[in-house]
């Protein structure tokens, strides 16, 4: 959309007109701030025709910045850095594109559809299909800094840059076909280094104009890139032909995350759990994947070095106490798959070591 010049009040027109562009392009992406909060500096980053920048500058509410671009026809990008300052209830309306959001940090509860339920926290990474018209509930926490980046495009364009066939699209690139008008397509995925950095890059991003644009297209082709790589690299065509949830399945799923959530230090068996929840071992374990991007038993593995790595931080209990406190007989178990999942030992965290120890290096099965 190109702006317009007018000769009557040249602000108020800059305004609608600005607001105008914003809306239209925040309907097919994802926006943390409702538009009616939104002003725009003076000074912008962008070529007019390409993109613009918003504030939000409600110390009672949300401050930040939010860049909207246009990077071409089907394919547009938000870059986000924000606070709330109180919870924030968001209703986000899908237009069935394709979205894919890298979060270096800021937290949500979101409910996609009727029940597909994700908690999500920085960093990040999610790719979803939001079917035209059907809404996306989200909760955003206050004192909560969000700093993103969400690229949108049309299945279409995915398809033509790609150059992918039609034995493609029925087997690992079946997702894109998702015409199910009263669905969704969601995949939760590991968010690497290589995402971190890139998205920070779009945030920190000094250029302006032309070159900006520029700038902006390549990281967002980048982003997209290790996106789809690894969507691709973390199912097989087995699990993207067999992996169909209804509402009610999407509920007991979410069940066995809560019951993993109470149960990490002695969790029942794959297929005990499954019998709990009502659904067969096969389509718990795909589906939670599914949805949350790691297996059930590696989710709940996770749960345990991160309550012991907490635990070691805060207090001054022995290994064993903690190894005990996290399901463990043993503490050279713990010390063993502390250092599988942290790269580093718990000793590490109790001296206060230089190296921080929280983001995952690795992940190992570590279960005693």
């Amino acid at each position: 959309m190109a702006y317009c010049e007018t000769k009557n009040d040249p602000h108020q027109d800059r305004e609608a007109t600005l607001k105008t562009f914003v809306e239209a392009l925040a309907k097919d992406i994802f926006i943390l701030g409702p538009i009616d909060k939104v002003t725009f500096p003076a000074e912008q980053p962008y070529d007019r025709k390409n993109g613009i920048r918003v504030a939000f500058d409600d110390p009672d509410y949300i401050y930040g910045i939010q860049d909207y671009v246009k990077l071409a026809k089907g394919f547009g990008l938000i870059v986000s850095d924000m606070t709330s300052v109180r919870d924030t209830h968001l209703n986000v309306l899908g237009a069935s594109c394709v979205t894919f959001h890298f979060r270096v940090s800021g937290e949500s509860k979101e409910v996609f559809g009727k029940a597909l339920k994700l908690h999500r926290s920085g960093p990040a990474c999610t790719i979803w299909i939001q079917p035209e018209g059907v809404a996306r509930k989200m909760w955003v926490p206050q004192d909560n800094r969000w700093r993103a980046a969400t690229i949108t495009c049309s299945r279409q364009y995915i398809i033509d840059s790609l150059k992918i066939g039609r034995s493609d699209l029925a087997t690992q690139f079946s997702w894109l076909k998702n015409e199910i008008h009263d669905e969704f397509f969601v995949r939760s995925l590991p968010m690497t280094t290589e995402m971190i950095r890139a998205t920070l890059d779009l945030v920190e991003c000094n250029y302006k104009g032309e070159l900006r644009r520029f700038y902006c297209h390549a990281k967002a082709m980048e982003l997209m890139c290790a996106g789809i790589d690894s969507l691709l690299s973390n199912s097989d065509e087995t699990e993207h032909q067999s992996v169909h949830l209804s509402a009610k399945d999407a509920e007991k799923i979410e069940q066995a995350k809560s019951i993993l959530n109470l149960e990490f230090k002695d969790p029942p068996t794959l297929v005990r759990l499954a019998s709990r929840v009502g659904l067969n071992r096969n389509k718990l374990a795909h589906g939670f994947k599914y949805i949350f991007g790691v297996p059930p038993m590696e989710y709940c593995f996770g749960l345990r070095m991160e309550m012991a790595r907490d635990i070691l931080r805060d207090g001054e209990d022995s290994i064993a106490i903690v190894a005990d406190a996290v399901g463990y007989s043993e503490p050279g178990s713990l010390t063993k798959a502390f250092k599988a999942y942290f790269g580093s030992l718990p000793s590490d965290v109790r001296r206060g070591s230089k190296t921080e120890v929280g983001e995952v290096t690795k992940t190992g099965d570590g279960f005693s």
